[in-house]
């Protein structure tokens, strides 16, 4: 899944068990920033 609007963009990508995902974000002038998160 992507997003992207005025102030940046966004990448998610979600795993087969659903329980954890991964992505980048990136807002204008900046590099992209990457992200984790994974279900407790």
């Amino acid at each position: 899944m992507t997003w992207s609007g005025p102030k940046g963009n966004a990448t998610v990508t979600f795993f087969d068990n659903g329980a954890t995902f991964q992505g980048t974000a990136q807002f204008p002038n900046e590099g992209p920033i990457g992200y984790r998160g994974e279900r407790i």
